[in-house]
Order: structure tokens, then sequence, then C-alpha cells
């Protein structure tokens, strides 16, 4: 990929270089802090910061710009919408023209004025369109098919030379023809945007490419896709994870113990649960592309099949779309975990004796609205024993209008977009299996092999309590916003008890690091990101054989440079966060910070 193309699709937020605070007498500099953290241990803190001017004054705001995939198709819609307008008139002016002369002439008018309608639409609502931008393609597409339609059974009627049409027709061309073209080009650019490869070869640490595929719905406060979604997450290592849910990760599921077809799909999907999902792990962009591919042949596959064409298509689809037997192979050969919800992921917990934090957990929130589910993860990496990891996440709307406070008075406060956060507070329980666990086993029938495995299993349980907190706008999911998570290890009873918990959720970090003390290890990270989404839907042609799949496309892309990243003891963390705020002036807000483009 070149570079100019790279920049196009890069959408990672990159706050602008600026100078460090000055050292006082009392205060290092924030880079020799940072630098001689890095020798310590875990229990002695490692501490990374960035020189970015990163603690805002007095109701300060950290902004974020677009990503560029939102710029890219803005300036693209903004030239359909121009388009648009303009064809519009050259159409009616033709219509008016016509008037008199053809029968079809208010239907040649109501082509001009389809077309600027959706031209104004288009300029007055540039986030709208590009979070509809595929059905914006689509009507443009239709209004210039339209125009160019009638333009034939015009000439058709007519004799130019003879009724005086000939000028008319010249314009109705010109207009419909620019319509047409301006529709393509859009249409072009939208799927240039989400296209899977490239987004996939942009995608920086932290960053996330998801695919909805088919219709979409909601069910136990989880939105689902008619064949499932493909997530590809890069991860601070650098690796790239695909992970796969619904229909797609139960036929993946299925695979795992051997068995292919309709019926081990359904199995497996109803054992994974609602949300439940597979996760695969791969070193490279291009294994994670091959991954990618082979799961949108798949969802092609199902989609056809269960089309009114399938059964006319089915046998040349097996043979030309379908994925291959050793394509399958190389999925399961890279599967690293599996995460099971409902009735699976409540046995498993209790199996394990993993006991449920949810009335105490819950409470903290403010919101009368709280979500809450369990999760069982079966963790596989090569040369160790399985892990299984139950998670109790619970989740909400917290009052985010005081924002976030880093540290200090009021110099550490960051206002989150819209006043608005949602909060997480989940509980992870992880357990060690006995190196006799055969991973097959546990894949196919994971409740009854942790169950006849439990007898050798020991009580040591390793407890992390994790809270986030998200701040950004509601429009269609196209925003910036702010993402803090903290984790405390060590009893979960001990570490709600004080209280650090319902002071994370409420905004103040260092208020809740100060709360959990000296003998609590934290890790916490405050990065800003953005978000953008657009609709592919309808119409968005499967391998040529014109079976339409709903497509929804969203890109999550967070700082190179955390705002502020810590790990360590939990006392002295706040110690940290406390000084830095005081090496801030109060003052104005930070400005905006740009993205890398």
């Amino acid at each position: 990929m070149s570079t100019k193309i790279r920049r196009e699709v890069s959408a990672r937020v990159s706050p602008p270089k600026a100078r460090a605070p000055k050292a006082t007498a009392t205060a290092k500099p924030d880079a020799g802090r940072a630098a001689a953290a890095k020798k310590d241990s875990f229990a002695k803190a490692s501490v990374q910061t960035s020189q970015a001017p990163v603690i805002a004054g007095k109701a300060g705001q950290l902004g974020t710009r677009r990503t560029s995939w939102f710029d890219t198709l803005s300036r693209a819609a903004d030239r359909l919408g121009g388009a648009l307008r303009q064809g519009g008139r050259l159409v009616e002016s033709a219509a008016r023209a016509l008037d008199g002369k053809l029968p079809l002439a208010p239907a040649v008018r109501e082509v001009g004025r389809s077309a600027r309608a959706l031209g104004r639409t288009v300029a007055d609502s540039p986030e709208r369109t590009v979070a509809a931008a595929g059905q914006v393609a689509a009507q443009a597409t239709k209004i210039g098919q339209d125009g160019l339609r009638l333009l034939g059974e015009a000439q058709r009627l007519t004799n130019p030379l003879v009724d005086g049409t000939q000028r008319a027709l010249q314009t109705l061309g010109r207009g419909a023809a620019g319509i047409a073209d301006a529709a393509k080009e859009f249409a072009g650019q939208v799927l240039s945007a989400a296209d899977y490869r490239r987004n996939i070869d942009a995608l920086g640490k932290g960053d996330k490419y998801t695919l909805g595929l088919g219709g979409s719905a909601s069910a136990e406060g989880v939105k689902l896709y008619g064949k499932g979604q493909i997530e590809v997450a890069r991860g601070d290592d650098g690796k790239y994870t695909v992970s796969v849910d619904g229909e797609l990760g139960g036929g993946l599921y299925g695979e795992l113990g051997g068995k292919a077809g309709a019926k081990a799909s359904a199995e497996a999907s109803a054992l994974l649960g609602v949300g439940g999902k597979v996760e695969m792990k791969f070193d490279t962009a291009e294994e994670a592309k091959r991954a990618t591919e082979i799961l949108l042949r798949q969802a092609a596959v199902s989609a056809i099949q269960s089309s009114p064409v399938g059964a006319a298509v089915g046998p040349v689809v097996q043979a030309t779309v379908a994925p291959s037997a050793e394509e399958m192979r190389f999925l399961t050969s890279k599967v690293s975990a599996v995460e099971l919800r409902g009735n699976a992921a409540a046995e498993l917990a209790g199996t394990l004796g993993v006991r449920e934090q949810g009335i105490a957990t819950a409470g903290l929130f403010g919101s009368a609205k709280v979500k809450g589910e369990v999760a069982a993860r079966i963790e596989l990496s090569p040369g160790k024993p399985p892990e299984v990891v139950i998670k109790q996440t619970f989740s909400g709307e917290v009052a985010g209008g005081g924002g976030l406070k880093l540290g200090g008075d009021d110099n550490g406060s960051m206002a989150f977009a819209g006043g608005k956060a949602q909060g997480k507070v989940e509980l992870e329980s992880r357990v060690a299996l006995p190196a006799g666990v055969d991973p097959s086993s546990l894949l196919s029938d994971p409740v009854g092999t942790i169950r006849a495995a439990a007898v050798q299993m020991g009580e040591s349980v390793q407890h992390k309590l994790t809270v986030g907190l998200d701040g950004q706008g509601n429009f269609l999911g196209n925003a910036g916003g702010l993402s803090a998570e903290v984790s405390f290890t060590g009893k979960p009873t001990e570490i709600l008890r004080s209280g650090a918990v319902a002071k994370a959720l409420g905004g103040d970090i260092e208020g809740a690091l100060a709360a959990a003390g000296e003998g609590v290890p934290v890790e916490a990270k405050v990065v800003p990101y953005t978000q953008v989404g657009l609709s592919l839907s309808p119409g968005v042609s499967i391998m040529g054989f014109g079976v339409g799949l709903e497509v929804e496309a969203t890109r999550r892309d967070v700082s190179d440079t955390p705002i502020w990243e810590y790990r360590g003891n939990a006392a002295q963390a706040a110690r940290e966060l406390h000084e830095r705020a005081m090496l801030v002036p109060k003052g104005p807000a930070v400005p905006p910070m740009p993205l890398r483009g």
C-alpha cells in the first residue's frame, strides 16, 4: 500500500507535539520521571506519560477531529450534493421545455425535484450522509438511472428535428448523466472507505474495525446481525485478533469440534449463546485479511443459499465462493479463545465456584437501567494449560456531567463530549485448568470437561476488577470521545468496600486510586479516540451473484499516545496524577487534538 493511500484511510488519534512542563525545584520533568520509572518492577510501578499538554484548565474539554474516513466521505458528499442540485436543475429545465410535447414531462420533472431534494439533504446533513452512505449512494444511483431511462423513452417518442425537442433532450441528457456519474463516484468512494483490506492495513495499536453482516436487531441488550459480526482488533503487542459471532461464529465453533453443516452450526451457536464469539490470533495484517475474506465468503454463501435464487445457483456458489476445507482448517488452527454467554457461561461459573457480585456492583450506578451479563472465556495458549475466565459485567449510563478528574483541584478536569458517559464494572476471575485437560474436549463440551477436571483443581483464583468510563457524542456512532479504564487486582469485596469503584465511576480517577491504597496493584489508561460508522445497505452484491447483503462498517481508532498510562501501586498512581496536575497552570482549555491523517 502506498503512503498516499495509507494516509487517506488512517484514523488514529495523535496529539500535537508540545513542550513538556518546565521542571521546578521540587518536581522532575515528566520525561525524567518516566525514564526512571521504566527501571522499576511491576510492584514499584511503571509509568508511561506523553509530553503533550494533556490536562485542561477549568471546564476544559479534550477535543478530537473526525477520522480521515469521515473527512474523505464528507468531501465526496459535498461533490455529490453539488452535482445532484445542478443535475436536478437541468432536468427540471428540460421538463418545462417538454411540457405539452411529451406525456412523460411530469415524470422528468419529478426526477429533477428528487435530485435537488437529495442534494439539499446531503449538503445540510454531512454526518447523516456518511452514516447512511450506502442508502444515499443507492438513492442517487436510482435517480440517475431514472433520468437516463426517461431520456431513452423520449428519444424513441420524438423526432427532435420536427417537434423542436432537440435542445430539451440535450439538457435532459446532461442533467441525467451528471447525476449518474456523481452517484457512481460516490458509491466507489463509500466502498473504498469501508474496504476491509485498507482498513486492516491502517489499524494502529488499540484500533478496531468491525463489519456487521445482515440485517440488525437487538436481543438481551446486544446488537445482533443476521449473519454475524466480524471484528478485527490490533493489540498493544502489534498482533491481530479476529473475532466472529452469530451464525458465522457458530459455524466456526462447529468446525472446532470436527463437525460441519447447518445442524452443527445451529448447535454450536446455541452453546455460544447470544453475544458469544470465537477469537483467532494472527501475527500479521495479511493473515488477518485472509481470515476476514474467508469469513466474508462464508457469509456470502449463507446469504445466497437463503435467498430466492439460492436453489438455482447453489452448486455454482459452493464451487466458486465457499471456503475450502483447507481454508477452514487455517481458521480453526488460529483459534485463541471461545467466549460463551447464556446458560453455558452461568453453568461454568457455578462449577468453578465464582460467586456473583451482581447486587454489590449494580448498586454503584445511578441510572435505573443497568445491564448485567456473565461470560465464560476459554483461552488457549500454545505450550500452556487452558484457562477459563469468568467475567461478570455491569454497564449503564453514569452522571458524566462532571467530566473526568485526573488529578489536582480543577486542573485535571476534562469534560465528556455531550456531558454523558457510559460506565462499566467488570469482575474477572481467572482459573488455570489442570495440564491434562484436552483442549478439543474442552471446546466441544466445556461444562462437562471442567466439571470432570474440578476435582484436580486447587482454589487459586486470580481476581481483577476493572472500571471503565467512555464519554462520547451520540449521533449514529460518529463521534470523538475519551475512554478511561482502571483495573484493580485483589479481593473484589475489599476493593468495592474501599469506595474506589464508586469514585472511578464518578470520574474521580485520583480519588479512586487513593481509596484503593498502597497494597493494590493497578493498571490504568486514559486515551482519546474517534469512532465512525456507515451503512452499506441495501444492495451490496456478493461475488457477482446479485444477492444483497446488508453491511454496517465501523472504525474505532485510539490515540497512539495515551493521555496517561500507569502500571503499579494504586496509592503511588494517585500521587503521580496529583503531581502532574499541579504542573499545569490554570487557564484556557487545551485546544482540540488533531488526528494523524
